[in-house]
Formats: C-alpha cells, structure tokens, sequence
C-alpha cells in the first residue's frame, strides 16, 4: 500500500539508491475496485492471485480464502506446469501446494505451512506477535524463540542492522513492525537461495501499517492534524522516513541477486485523512464475551478492530449477532460494533467505534453496563486512507502492453502466468 509518491520524494532527498532503482524498472499504475468498502488488502490481493474481481472470487473478510470455490491461486497454477513455488507470509492466500519449496502463511489465515519445523515455528510466533501488537506482550517462551529464529536466519553481515532495529523499537513502536519484516526478509533470503524456486513471493505490510499510524507525520504531508497529537507523536519524528530507509536498506539484497526478475506490487495505496478516527481493540476477547454470557465454540482474532466467532448453531450464533449489533456508548448512543456479518455458525465483527475511548466510558450491551476503557487497547489514530489507485514495477516487460497508462489488478495473475508459461515454451 506504499505511496510511491511520497517513496519518489524521499529517495531524491536523502538519495536511498535502491529505491531510486525501484522506479528506474519498467512501471505501470494500477487500479482497483470502485467500492471503497471493497478496497481492503484482503480482497486486493486475492484479486492479484486469482485473476478475479471481488465480485468474481466473494472472498470479503481476511482469513476467509478457505471458502474460495473452483478457483485456483496463481501460486497453483504455476505449479501445475512443473514448476517450484515458494511462498512467504502472502496476504489472505491458502497452500494448495502440492509439494511447496517453502510456504510460510500470514499471520491471520488459518492455513496449513510446508512440512518444515522452521516454518512452522516461524508462522506461530508471527501470528502471535501481530495478533498482541497492540497489547506490547510477549511471553518468556515467545522471545526464546524470536531468538532462536533470528539467529538461525539472520545473516552475519546484518547483525548491526538488526540490532539497530531492535534498540529502536523498544521506543519507537513502528520499528517492532520493521522488524518482523526483516525477519521474514532473511528467511525468505535464506529459503530462496537454499531451494531455488522458479517463483518466490514475499509479502511486506510494515510500511502499509506505518502509513496507517503515522502518515500525518510525513514531512511532506501539509496535514496539520499532527499539531493537535502531542501526545500520540512528537511531530519532529518521521516514521515514513524510517520505514523508507528501511526498504531501501533490503532491496539492496534483491538487487545484488543474480538471474532474476523483480515483479513488485502494491495492491493498493494509501492517502492522507483529514480527519481523526481512533483504532481500538479488544484486550482479551475470550475474557470479553465469556462476561457476557454468550455460548461460543471459539474466537479467532483478526487484523486491527475484527475478530470471528464461531458457533455449534445458527440460533446461538443470530443471539449473539443481536447482542453485538444492540451495543452502544451510553452517553452518545453510538454503536460499538456496528458491523457484524452473520455467516450462518459464525460472526464476523469489527469495533468499529472510532471517538476516543477514556477512563469511565460505559457501554451496554447485552443489558450489562460494562467499563469499556478497562476492555480495549489503543491502536492507532488512523492515518491514511485506502486509494484503489496502485503501482506495478518490474525488471521484465511481462507482456504488459506499453501503451496503456494503467491496468485493473486481476491482469497481474494472467502477466505472471503468461511469463512462466513463456519460459517452459522457451526450454
């Protein structure tokens, strides 16, 4: 979701050499779907790898990918012909793979990783570091094996960088995000070097995350929304020039590699608010709903403000549907979780009250009056805003037609696969 203008204004000021790289390849815009409610990462990204619009594969909610029907990934597809795929952290994708070289999952996708012990580990750890960002937990047994990860992939010579990263990030919560991408940046280094697929995919959501927070506090953003945040950020500090000097710092890995084509993409982009909208999220969801007497099976944790809740029956599951959606804020009569998706067993919930939250708010719900300061943790004041205007850049042509101004995203899967189809013809 970078925003390749604001990318484009960093690397000529402080001259980040591989990002000006990035934007010497082969480049074309992308565009999306119309609906701004459909213009979430989730559904982007399926898009890309299925060659569908949002209307075409009906996958609306992260980590649903599970009921996609009669469709195949990109990822599959590429297989079929008798080539080796790997695959990390990619955004709302299930492995079908037959025999993968590695595949790693998201953090919110409930879906099965290769058969390896390190990629397994690897994928439980990230899933709870991302799902407890906003808390600042982690257990004992979690950092053990953050350890145990970082120094079995992570190369010598970028031992000072990662130090680097994880100082900052004991005060700078936006470098705990860079560095989970660098983690997964030396794994799938030392993966795509140890394997040698034909098509290798890594997902990279720092700097998504990043311009959600912070995008206010970019020295080229003229918003003045950051003057009334003392408290949230000084305003001499500029996250997107850390997350963009960060980027630039390891697509100097990709560059240095040999006999590659480079293919990168945005899925979307992002572009200031103007106005403040407050992210939060449930503390201990299990703890929240079980107070409120409801009969669950189990809850999964989503990304940001949503979590699923699973149910043994539909008349449990339409109970609960009505306690969520009958929720409010006592003092403005807000609703509190206004969106709920009733998909027969299970709900999809979102919190989607965005005034600030402070000490003695009540709320009801479920005819309790209930403390909701003591039930949420701060996110984020939401930052940037989702455009469906996007960006593609690339080393080969891909059959990308030079004379269009831009492509729909769902094009990208077939480029992809025309390539390779290209490349087993040529043999």
């Amino acid at each position: 979701e970078i925003n390749f203008k604001l990318l484009t204004k960093y690397a000529e000021k402080y001259n980040f050499v591989n990002l000006k790289k990035i934007l010497r390849l082969n480049s074309i815009k992308t565009n999306s779907e119309k609906k701004y409610e459909l213009l979430e990462p989730w559904i982007q990204w399926l898009t890309i790898y299925t060659g569908k619009s949002a209307d075409d594969h009906k996958i609306f909610r992260l980590g649903d990918v599970k009921n996609l029907k009669n469709t195949k990934l990109i990822f599959d597809k590429i297989e079929e012909i008798g080539l080796n795929v790997g695959c990390i952290a990619p955004m709302n994708a299930i492995n079908n793979l037959k025999n993968p070289s590695y595949f790693i999952s998201d953090p919110w996708t409930n879906t099965n990783n290769d058969n390896s012990y390190w990629s397994s580990k690897i994928s439980k750890l990230i899933s709870k570091l991302v799902n407890n960002n906003s808390s600042g937990k982690i257990s004992l047994k979690d950092i053990f094996s953050l350890i145990l990860i970082i120094f079995r992939f992570t190369r010598v010579s970028k031992y000072l960088f990662l130090f680097s990263l994880i100082i900052k990030s004991k005060n700078k919560k936006w470098y705990r995000a860079l560095l989970l991408d660098f983690i997964l940046n030396e794994v799938h280094l030392s993966y795509f070097k140890l394997k040698k697929p034909d098509l290798s995919s890594i997902f990279f959501n720092a700097g998504a995350h990043i311009q959600h927070h912070y995008l206010f506090f970019s020295e080229f953003n003229k918003s003045k929304l950051k003057d009334s945040l003392p408290w949230y950020l000084s305003k001499n500090s500029d996250p997107l020039f850390d997350s963009m000097k960060f980027y630039d710092n390891i697509f100097k890995d990709y560059f240095e590699l040999n006999d590659i084509n480079i293919l990168i993409a945005t899925g979307l982009s992002q572009t200031s608010l103007d106005e403040l909208i407050f992210y939060y999220r449930l503390k201990d969801h299990n703890k929240f709903i079980n107070n409120l007497n409801i009969r669950y099976s189990n809850i999964q944790p989503r990304m940001s403000r949503d979590f699923l809740i699973n149910f043994t029956n539909e008349t449990d599951a339409k109970l609960a549907e009505k306690i969520f959606r009958e929720s409010y804020e006592i003092s403005s009569n807000l609703k509190i979780f206004e969106e709920v998706d009733n998909r027969g067993k299970s709900l999809f919930i979102t919190l989607t009250y965005d005034r600030e939250i402070k000490k003695n708010m009540k709320i009801k719900i479920n005819n309790q009056i209930i403390d909701f300061f003591s039930e949420v943790n701060f996110v984020a004041i939401k930052n940037g805003l989702h455009n469906g205007n996007g960006y593609l850049y690339h080393q080969d042509n891909f059959q990308i037609n030079s004379q269009k101004s831009e492509i729909n995203i769902k094009e990208i899967c077939n480029h992809i696969e025309n390539y390779f189809g290209d490349k087993v013809n040529d043999n």
